[in-house]
C-alpha cells in the first residue's frame, strides 16, 4: 500500500508470513516483541524467580515463531479434534492438525527450523480467551494447569533447562515457545516495541492498526482479500484528510464514503451485516482509492 505496493489485509488481522530462511554465519534479526509480549516475559521470569529458577532470555527467533503462530491461529482457528498447536495450510510452513495424542509432535518441534535460523526444537504452551487475552490472564491459565506449570518451572518431564523463550500475543491467543539452545539472533533495530510489525490489533479500540505505514500525498490503493468464515473487518488508517475517490458515487459502488460521516461503508461485502473502515485524522495523505478483490463479494 505504501506507494505502489499492494497491501493485503485479512479480516481482523494482517498475516505477515516469512519464507524459509537462508542460513548464513551472520545472526538473523526479527521484529521486536510487543508491549504485551514483553510483559508476559517479565511475568514468566518473575514466577520462575519466586521458585528459585533463573530467568529465560527472550529469543528473537522463537518470538518470531510465536508471533507467526498467533497470527495464523487468529486467521485460521483450529477446530474439531485439532487443538491450538495446529498450523494451517496457508503459510510457508508444514501444516498439521495437532491432536491430544501428540501424534504430530514433530510439527511443533520443527517450526523454529522451518521459520528461522534457530536450530533446536521448539516446545509450545498456548492459552486462549474469549475477547482479548492479557499477559496476566495467560500466566494464570498456565499456572493453574499442572502440565503447563511443569513446563514453566522445568518440572516433571521438563527438567532440561530452558535457554530461550519466544512469546506471541494477539487478540484471544497467547503462546510461549521454549528452547534448550541459546539464541544468537537479534531483534530488528527499527521495529516498534509497541507493535513489532506493520500491523497490530488494538484490543482497546477493536481495530487493526498500522503504526509503521506512512502515506505520501495522493491516491493510494488498499486491496482487501476476504477470508471465509471470519468475524469481520476493522482497519484503522492514519490520515490527514479523506476525500471520496472520483467515481465513488454513494449508493452505487462497493465502497462509499458518506460526506456526513467519518466511515467508509463497504456495501457489497457478503459478511452478514454491515462492516466499515475507520479513518483517524493525523498528518498523512489526501485520499485513498479502495479496490476490492478476491472472494466474498456479491
Amino acid at each position: 500500500m505504501l506507494y505502489s505496493q499492494r497491501f493485503f489485509v485479512f479480516l481482523m488481522t494482517c498475516i505477515l508470513i516469512s519464507g524459509y530462511p537462508m542460513h548464513t554465519a551472520i545472526a538473523a534479526s526479527y521484529p521486536a516483541a510487543t508491549t504485551a509480549e514483553t510483559e508476559l516475559h517479565q511475568l514468566l521470569n518473575e514466577y520462575r524467580g519466586q521458585n528459585g529458577l533463573p530467568a529465560i532470555p527472550l529469543s528473537p527467533a522463537l518470538t518470531h515463531v510465536a508471533q507467526t503462530h498467533v497470527q495464523d491461529m487468529n486467521a485460521f482457528p483450529a477446530s474439531g479434534a485439532c487443538n491450538m498447536h495446529s498450523w494451517s495450510a496457508n503459510g510457508q510452513w508444514s501444516a498439521c492438525c495437532y491432536t491430544m495424542d501428540n501424534a504430530q509432535a514433530s510439527c511443533m518441534w520443527d517450526k523454529p527450523k522451518e521459520l528461522t535460523d534457530y536450530r533446536s526444537d521448539g516446545y509450545e504452551t498456548a492459552a486462549s480467551s474469549f475477547g482479548a487475552i492479557t499477559a496476566q490472564k495467560a500466566m494464570n491459565q498456565w499456572k493453574n494447569s499442572s502440565a503447563h506449570n511443569d513446563t514453566l518451572l522445568n518440572q516433571g518431564f521438563w527438567t532440561r533447562p530452558w535457554n530461550a523463550v519466544g512469546i506471541g500475543i494477539l487478540n484471544g491467543y497467547a503462546v510461549l515457545w521454549f528452547g534448550n539452545q541459546a539464541d544468537s539472533s537479534t531483534f530488528d533495530s527499527g521495529s516498534s516495541t509497541d507493535g513489532g510489525q506493520c500491523s497490530q490489533y488494538n484490543s482497546a479500540t477493536g481495530q487493526v492498526e498500522m503504526p509503521c505505514l506512512q502515506l505520501d500525498t495522493g491516491v493510494h490503493r488498499l486491496n482487501l482479500n476476504l477470508l471465509p468464515n471470519q468475524p469481520g473487518l476493522r482497519l484503522s488508517i492514519d490520515m490527514n484528510s479523506f476525500q471520496p475517490v472520483t467515481g465513488m458515487v454513494p449508493g452505487n459502488d462497493c465502497a462509499v464514503f458518506p460526506y456526513n460521516q467519518s466511515q467508509l461503508h463497504l456495501n457489497c461485502l457478503d459478511l452478514g451485516e454491515q462492516y466499515w473502515l475507520n479513518f483517524n485524522p493525523v498528518n498523512g495523505s489526501s485520499g485513498i482509492e479502495l479496490e476490492l478483490t478476491g472472494y466474498g463479494l456479491r
